[in-house]
């Protein structure tokens, strides 16, 4: 398969610049009449090539959007990724982005879909949906925080019709409360156009940012938590922060709720669903209580007046918890210009974390 060289430059791009994507989130699409061309899950933006997307038939993902499938959760999703691989054209054996239906949904050419943290400071907070629809109401729908995969596609498309109707237009720009933005265009320059748009109205009200400057730190005390942590983790796969915006949020239990709840699917898939926060002194007792509520042990540790350790199995996973628990904290303070935090909803959290397709990505993504 030969993919579109246009998708491949937007998807490297965008998927190379950390302000856009971090990990193995966001994905990209084309699509003619027939096919859709996807990223595969598993696979980043950042160095895809022709192997990292897969081909989809688009006449059998049509009637997906028109067949019934069980109300009971796992039941639903599995019957739903058994008639997405379906849609695959022959011979091919990547496994389709879940969003697949999402993207084949514009009627546009070119998809873009990421998850950045200035957008996603808008998607997690209380007045993400007022600001859309006053700043962005022409260009872009806001939807609400749903279960990812088939019913978040089926939400995405009863909006965008009510948004056609209303407007003559199918919108080019879906805000994904809690979750980040999808861009739609003919052309890779109009997406680039719509990105702009998006970045520049936010960055007109975001008053808001946190404050890397790195600080002096207690070294006798990060050595203690490091022996401990060292006994459970490898030591090549522990890191330690410590920065001014940090040291205010780790201050005491009130100070540090904003960043204890996800934001976005992509906080739990790589930092767990919750850190874990306690003092220097109850360190040991702490985590040997988080693994026997969680069966596993935190990838995020925030110590009371110290900072926070990101720790892991290996030492790229260990990074991958860390770049997306500062993420976390970016949102945070960004979510304060538009009124203050929203995170996820228990119910969703519980969903993530038991949802197999993102337990496949995270494997895939560990592989790589």
């Amino acid at each position: 398969m030969t993919v579109d060289s246009k998708l491949i430059e937007m998807s490297r791009r965008y998927g190379s610049d950390p302000d856009m994507v971090l990990a193995g989130g966001g994905n990209t699409s084309y699509k003619t009449k027939e096919y859709l061309t996807v990223k595969a899950s598993g696979y980043p933006l950042s160095t895809i090539d022709d192997s990292g997307f897969v081909m989809l038939d688009r006449g059998r993902l049509k009637l997906m959007w028109h067949k019934t499938y069980a109300d009971e959760e796992n039941e639903r999703e599995t019957q739903v990724l058994t008639d997405l691989m379906a849609s695959r054209r022959f011979g091919e054996v990547n496994r389709p982005s879940v969003e697949s239906q999402l993207h084949d949904l514009f009627p546009y050419q070119y998809v873009l879909h990421v998850h950045p943290a200035k957008v996603n400071g808008l998607t997690c907070s209380i007045e993400g949906e007022n600001w859309t629809n006053s700043r962005l109401a022409q260009q872009a729908v806001w939807v609400e925080a749903t279960k990812p995969g088939y019913i978040l596609a089926m939400t995405c498309q009863k909006i965008s019709q009510e948004h056609q109707k209303t407007t003559g237009q199918f919108p080019k720009i879906m805000i994904l409360e809690n979750h980040g933005i999808f861009f739609s265009a003919d052309t890779v320059d109009e997406i680039d156009q719509l990105v702009a748009l998006v970045f520049d109205t936010i960055q007109e009200d975001l008053h808001t940012a946190p404050d890397f400057t790195k600080e002096p730190f207690d070294e006798p005390l990060v050595n203690q938590a490091h022996q401990i942590l060292d006994k459970v983790f490898p030591e090549n796969a522990i890191f330690f922060d410590r920065f001014h915006s940090l040291v205010e949020l780790v201050a005491d239990e009130r100070s540090v709720q904003p960043i204890m709840k996800p934001f976005t699917p992509d906080h739990i898939v790589y930092c767990r669903h919750e850190p874990l926060f306690c003092t220097s002194q109850t360190l040991q007792a702490t985590l040997e209580a988080y693994r026997e509520k969680n069966a596993v042990l935190p990838r995020i540790i925030l110590i009371q007046h110290l900072g926070m350790f990101s720790a892991a199995e290996t030492a790229a996973s260990a990074k991958v918890a860390r770049d997306l628990f500062l993420d976390q904290i970016k949102i945070a303070y960004y979510a304060r210009s538009f009124g203050g935090i929203k995170p996820m909803k228990s119910e969703h959290i519980e969903f993530i974390r038991n949802w197999e397709v993102e337990h496949y990505r995270a494997k895939m993504e560990s592989k790589s």
